[in-house]
């Protein structure tokens, strides 16, 4: 009798230690720090990967997660990816996914053990599918809040660029330490954004959790000069935008135009212009995918922001 008890109590004591975390429950949400390397467009700003609703494909319930942005490195516009779990294992699917469902966190994998993915580069159609393959180097544990998380410590690498390899750290719950989607671009690709840390993670039955002394909405736009009784509240709208965008600001008096400058997701200037106003700009000819704005006035930088062309 002992026998079986002690069997009972080891086998109780293993599942209060390797049960099943449920991935992105009710509430989830995620906070990111993304930063611009790049000289003409530098700037620190938080990016939300938030779980809004369930949607039903193939008979299947998937989590809906609406964002901005994918890729770790050199990212891209992306609005929504669907996640599900089963067991341990996280799956995505999304378009850089080409719309079939990979691996995003395998919790249940051990030391030495990978998976692969093949994701697209969205933003120019044709090119190659990237493989990416996640190594598990070691696994821990974290405790937080009194509760138990499988911590893992990886190495992703990329077959089409072999001297690149990345380093990250997944956590039960909260996911990988620098963003949610992992995977970087390779080259010769230019780092014009980067995520470098997870700011904060919340969740309706979890609280507030914070990695960093930023606060969760942390954003700074560097470099961007504006003297006082200059321009205040400057819009630029709409975001996602289709063809026509607007800018407005306050404080007209002191200035008749502003220079305006588009870049693309390599930097490159693609369109520039001068504006006054409540001016509209059109941009029909650019294609779908995420974009650099920049306002000048007396050859000084007073805005700068993102937008997604749809």
């Amino acid at each position: 009798m002992k026998k079986y008890l002690l069997i009972l109590v080891s086998f109780l004591i293993a599942q209060s230690f390797f049960g099943q975390i449920v991935f992105c429950p009710t509430g989830a949400k995620w906070h990111f720090l993304n930063k611009s390397g790049a000289e003409s467009y530098p700037f620190e700003r938080y990016e939300a990967v938030e779980y809004t609703r369930d949607s039903l494909l193939s008979g299947i319930t998937a989590k809906v997660l609406n964002h901005t942005l994918f890729y770790t490195g050199n990212s891209e516009a992306c609005r929504v990816t669907l996640i599900k779990q089963v067991g341990d294992t996280v799956f995505l699917r999304n378009k850089f996914t080409q719309h079939t469902w990979q691996v995003l966190y395998n919790f249940n994998a051990t030391s030495g053990q990978s998976w692969q993915n093949a994701l697209q580069l969205a933003a120019f159609p044709g090119t190659a599918v990237y493989n990416f393959t996640t190594t598990v180097d070691s696994v821990t544990i974290l405790t937080s809040n009194s509760t138990i998380f499988k911590r893992m410590y990886v190495s992703i690498k990329n077959s089409g660029n072999t001297i690149s390899e990345v380093n990250s750290v997944f956590t039960e719950r909260y996911g990988a330490n620098r963003f949610l989607f992992y995977w970087s671009l390779p080259n010769p690709f230019i780092d014009i954004n980067n995520f470098t840390q997870i700011l904060c993670y919340e969740d309706q039955n979890w609280p507030l959790q914070q990695f960093s002394n930023k606060p969760c909405n942390y954003s700074n736009s560097l470099a961007i000069e504006q003297s006082k009784n200059e321009l205040e509240n400057i819009k630029v709208f709409p975001n996602p935008v289709v063809n026509v965008l607007t800018i407005e600001w306050e404080n007209v008096s002191s200035f008749e135009t502003l220079e305006f400058k588009v870049y693309n997701c390599l930097g490159e200037q693609i369109k520039h212009c001068w504006i006054k106003n409540s001016e509209t700009v059109l941009l029909e000819h650019l294609s779908p995918g995420l974009y650099f704005i920049e306002l000048f006035s007396n050859k000084k930088r007073v805005h700068a922001t993102k937008i997604i062309k749809e």
